[in-house]
């Protein structure tokens, strides 16, 4: 972690560099720490370094390998917010569906962060 007071720190995982990159510059504007991921083996070992107060998922990632990082996530008790797809009822995370309401998504990082505890 760097040496400065964050909200949080945070994962986001999404293979389009567009938008991992505009979305982790909105949220460094509001505050938080925000690691990069293009795959999912590269958001596993993100968490394993840094571990992070919430990972950020994109609907986009295949279901197999979000089934995997789930499971790691699990083990790790990390919060999951899933972007860009519909609200993912199998599973019950919080999910903010396309396009994507950026207002929206950093009141529900907010409100998941302050229900585990963390940040």
């Amino acid at each position: 972690m760097s040496g400065y007071d964050t909200q949080g720190r945070l994962v986001l995982l999404d293979p389009d560099r567009g938008v991992r990159d505009a979305l982790a510059d909105l949220l460094a504007l509001e505050g938080y720490e925000v690691l990069l991921a293009a795959t999912v083996q590269c958001a596993i070992k993100q968490v394993a370094r840094s571990l992070p107060h919430l990972v950020i998922v994109a609907a986009s990632i295949p279901a197999p390998d979000r089934e995997q990082l789930a499971l790691r996530l699990k083990e790790w008790a990390t919060p999951t917010i899933v972007i860009g797809g519909p609200p993912d009822a199998a599973s019950a995370l919080p999910t903010i569906p396309s396009p994507i309401d950026v207002t929206r998504l950093i009141a529900l990082i907010a409100a998941t962060l302050d229900r585990h505890g963390d940040a």
